[in-house]
């Protein structure tokens, strides 16, 4: 069988890298669509070339090709299936072969895929496929029967172990939250949060790594801060950091799901409430993915713990140790969040993915 991988940006290859890799193991052929969109623009480093794909990749797919969703070259190839994730501009019906899309993230739930739009569409959980069909219902659209938990794909690319044995407080894109965050006065939160991980870090003997990102860069002032900076598109990405002693604190990243994978608590920084404009409107119907509301995406204590930075600077100051800021994971706890939003291990998504490909494809 022939697959095709759209892939629209770097961070998007640890969606589908395990399904490459089943793949291969089976014997069946892939190619790698390079979607060119970004090229240029802000998001320039994301954009997925052949000179930036890691060797790892590369080896796995039979043929690469630099494309654009506008005109797909999907001719030579000829793939019998097309997988894809957040891919904006693509028009799967149009793509002359069965399509499928991967979940990458919580907002594809809302913004990026239309159900309609794919033969097949895989969920990491069964909840996760209740509640897409719940936001088409509340639309007044009917859900249909392509919606098919496989587990999150991420997770089956975990563990890597850190090469350095110290503790690591982990720090994904300071100020991510655009356009809440672009306020006046953002920089100076960001720099107090940072003095304040910094002092702490020193006092629990810590190594301080920040991912950034060069749509919301850090300031010079931040950076002198970090330990180590990794860079927007830069490999390894964020999931081969999520191993070890190590806490992640972020911005209502979906990191918090590859670090639950990989059995590392996180903390979860909120903006006041009122400044929650870009996802009200959609998520207030949906109390699971609310910092909010307890037993949620983001607030599942110990698992990930969601506060605001103003409080969160005011306990940091005070922590002594590291185990008086950093929550020890209770099994039942972890179990329970990843059966409801990422699957338990062992993690074989890859492997489920295929199955159905090859069904689909027939």
């Amino acid at each position: 069988m022939k697959i095709g991988a759209w892939i629209s940006r770097l961070s998007q290859l640890r969606h589908v890298e395990s399904l490459l890799r089943a793949a291969a193991l089976k014997g069946h052929q892939t190619c790698l669509y390079l979607d060119q969109s970004l090229a240029g623009g802000p998001k320039d480093r994301q954009t997925p070339r052949r000179s930036t794909l890691p060797a790892r990749i590369a080896d796995l797919a039979e043929c690469v090709t630099e494309s654009h969703p506008a005109e797909p070259d999907l001719i030579g190839f000829r793939p019998e299936v097309l997988v894809a994730t957040y891919a904006p501009g693509l028009r799967p019906r149009r793509m002359g072969c069965p399509t499928a899309f991967v979940q990458g993230a919580f907002t594809d739930l809302m913004d990026w895929a239309d159900p309609a739009d794919w033969d097949r569409m895989f969920t990491w959980t069964p909840a996760w496929s209740g509640w897409w069909s719940q936001w088409r219902q509340w639309r007044g659209i009917p859900s249909p029967d392509s919606l098919i938990p496989v587990g999150m794909p991420q997770a089956d690319l975990l563990p890597v172990p850190l090469e350095n044995g110290r503790r690591v407080v982990l720090l994904p894109f300071p100020t991510s939250l655009v356009p809440v965050w672009a306020r006046p006065g953002s920089w100076q939160r960001e720099l107090a949060l940072m003095r304040t991980l910094r002092a702490f870090c020193d006092r629990a003997n810590a190594r301080l790594i920040v991912k950034t990102r060069d749509k919301t860069p850090l300031t010079p002032r931040a950076r002198a801060l970090a330990d180590a900076v990794v860079e927007d598109g830069a490999d390894p990405d964020l999931l081969w950091l999520l191993s070890g002693d190590t806490v992640l604190v972020h911005f209502c990243s979906t990191g918090v799901a590859e670090a639950a994978a990989a059995g590392v608590p996180s903390r979860c920084l909120v903006p006041p409430r009122y400044m929650w404009r870009p996802y009200v409107h959609r998520a207030r119907r949906l109390a699971e993915f609310s910092p909010w509301s307890k037993n949620s995406f983001y607030n599942w204590h110990p698992v990930v713990q969601a506060d605001s930075v103003g409080a969160t600077v005011k306990v940091l100051e005070t922590a002594e140790t590291w185990e008086d800021w950093v929550p020890r994971l209770h099994p039942f706890r972890l179990a329970r969040y990843r059966e409801r939003f990422i699957g338990l291990p062992p993690y074989r998504a890859g492997e489920r993915m295929l199955a159905e490909l090859e069904t689909l494809a027939g």
